[in-house]
């Protein structure tokens, strides 16, 4: 938190706990420090955890909580330039499931060999964790803004033309509408999540593991590197948790855990895929222990430019979006979503917790 108690305006879409998962220990896990390659330059740098995997104000809500209608889309636009809309319950909130995840990979990567079954309360930090990873990405926070700006264009080109200077005010209400959509969205996919089995794989030797911007990634059998949900037949995701660990998703089998222990050969064999795939998923950084393995699959790439991406990963799930209504007179009617028409934030969040016997951190919306 800042001296004046809100958030830092540079908003990390992974956790600095599991960037120092891939760094060198520092002082805190903040000054980590991991290796960096830069898709876009081409470039490699010694950076520290707490400065890598941000956004600024990605998650701060612009638009005011609405009435049900708003006299007008000058008032619109003018209560969306208003600074004093600007909120920050959404970064504030969520970071409870960040923290609970990052205690959740730690704990997956110390169980012994073997067959686990978890029960749905000693699964839920960790489900709910990939859900947020899945779900706040800043590629999906564009789409998911860029699906909600076009429902607004849907009921208000009639009235106002795409190329009026008020058009581009709009853009503000997609990201808060992205912004306020995003909790219910986590949630909606964790439940989906619940459903599938788990396997911890830990190399004990060999080449290490990076991790992609998008620290979880999807793959769907026909088409990998597609868009598609926790339903698509077949679907698995990855996270990587350490050099060392990885966590997988996928088949229908809620609570089973398989934990393995693969030799030094066996690393050699998988890690280069599972790479490859971290670097083809992640919009434009690569982040690793060691230099090494950032070079070994940048080389693994072979003759594909080293800009090669897929970050969009899941499909916009609209049912957490608004529509609008617009009539004549200019008057606009803000419906809420099925998912968020009577959704209280911290209410949602006592019920999430409520299993481990803690409650939930944060304030609610104004």
């Amino acid at each position: 938190m800042t001296r004046s108690g809100a958030p830092p305006k540079a908003h990390h879409f992974i956790p600095v706990g599991h960037l120092a998962r891939f760094g060198e220990s520092g002082r805190t896990q903040r000054d980590a420090k991991l290796w960096v390659f830069d898709k876009l330059t081409g470039r490699v740098r010694h950076a520290k955890a707490g400065r890598v995997a941000t956004q600024n104000d990605l998650y701060t809500y612009r638009v005011p909580m609405f009435p049900p209608g708003i006299d007008g889309l000058d008032a619109l636009a003018a209560a969306i330039s208003d600074a004093a809309n600007r909120d920050w319950w959404v970064e504030t909130d969520k970071a409870e499931i960040e923290h609970r995840g990052v205690q959740a990979l730690a704990a997956l990567e110390r169980m012994p060999a073997g067959t686990h079954r978890l029960t749905e309360s000693a699964r839920v930090d960790m489900v709910a964790y990939v859900a947020l990873q899945l779900t706040q990405h800043p590629t999906m926070m564009r789409r998911r803004a860029a699906a909600a700006v076009e429902r607004f264009w849907t009921a208000a080109e009639r009235l106002v033309s795409r190329d009026s200077p008020i058009a581009s005010l709009f853009t503000g209400l997609g990201q808060g509408d992205s912004v306020l959509g995003l909790i219910p969205d986590q949630l909606s996919l964790a439940r989906e999540l619940n459903y599938l089995s788990w396997s911890v794989v830990r190399w004990l030797d060999g080449p290490g593991l990076v991790l992609g911007d998008n620290a979880v990634v999807a793959r769907y059998p026909d088409q990998p590197f597609a868009i598609g949900d926790a339903w698509t037949p077949g679907a698995t995701f990855t996270v990587p948790i350490s050099p060392a660990t990885a966590v997988f998703l996928g088949g229908f089998d809620p609570g089973l855990v398989l934990v393995e222990d693969r030799p030094a050969d066996v690393a050699r064999r998988e890690i280069p895929l599972l790479n490859t795939m971290s670097w083809i998923r992640a919009e434009r950084h690569v982040f690793g222990l060691r230099c090494e393995d950032l070079e070994a699959t940048r080389a693994a790439l072979g003759p594909f430019p080293a800009r090669l991406a897929s970050p969009d990963q899941l499909t916009v799930r609209e049912s957490v979006l608004p529509r609008y209504a617009l009539d004549d007179s200019g008057a606009l009617e803000v419906i809420p979503p099925p998912s968020t028409l009577e959704y209280d934030h911290q209410a949602a969040f006592r019920e999430r917790f409520a299993r481990s016997g803690k409650s939930a951190v944060g304030r609610q919306r104004r």
